[in-house]
């Protein structure tokens, strides 16, 4: 493919923003991802994944056939550091747990807004291995896919990144299961309004989500303070 129908010109700092602008080129308005894949293990391959594996998959999975378990995305420029590759025109794929078991947290640790958080992101922190195992599966099954050899475990673990959809560390629910929020929103005099209260991942990118959230937050709020319109019909 020619360097207009990729991203790598763009991202690698080759083409310009400003020329790019002035003729509405039409890459602008592409996020070069054509083909997103659902995918889950066929049930040879869970069981070689080891019985801690299967249990988890029987429980979670098996028996809900549209529950994708990881998504492959095809992405028309090369996501890792461009410097590091000739110059040129990539293909790269890249592997996403949609249902994560591994859990990280994050607390305040003072009173004032400069203090500190303790921050972890849980990646692969899971005891029983199992998103390790989901990614070095989903890796090889890439791979398939763009014929690249690799340490698969070591690269997993060297690659991983959250996506910019990271959500769930307020979420709604009681405090036994982790919760923050309560079914209103609130915690202690506090109101929290984003996704951070979803007690789950939604396995799609969250723009939609958010808007219809921010939707049902307002009404939650607007009812408390009372501030709703009455409308009393003419007699």
């Amino acid at each position: 493919m020619g360097p207009e129908e990729m991203l790598d010109g763009l991202l690698g700092g080759r083409a310009n923003p400003e020329e790019l602008i002035r003729n509405q080129d039409k890459i602008l308005g592409w996020n070069g991802q054509d083909v997103t894949r659902k995918v889950r293990p066929s049930d040879s391959e869970v069981a070689a994944l080891g019985p801690v594996f299967q249990e988890a998959w029987d429980r979670d999975f098996k028996h809900a056939p549209n529950r994708s378990m990881m998504i492959v995305k095809l992405i028309n420029v090369f996501l890792g550091d461009l410097a590091s590759v000739l110059v040129g025109q990539y293909l790269s794929t890249s592997t996403f747990t949609v249902h994560p078991y591994s859990r990280g947290h994050i607390h305040i640790t003072g009173p004032e807004l400069g203090d500190a958080i303790d921050f972890e992101t849980g990646f692969f922190l899971e005891s029983r291995g199992l998103d390790i195992k989901k990614q070095v599966w989903a890796y090889k099954k890439q791979r398939e896919v763009v014929q690249q050899i690799a340490a698969y475990r070591a690269s997993c673990c060297a690659r991983t990144s959250a996506p910019p959809h990271s959500l769930g560390t307020c979420k709604m629910g009681p405090y036994e299961k982790r919760g923050v929020v309560d079914a209103r929103l609130g915690v202690e005099g506090l109101k929290i309004a984003d996704l951070s209260v979803l007690p789950g991942n939604v396995t799609a990118n969250t723009n939609n989500t958010a808007l219809a959230f921010g939707e049902k937050a307002a009404d939650i709020f607007i009812k408390e303070l009372g501030l709703g319109r009455v409308v009393v019909a003419a007699v």
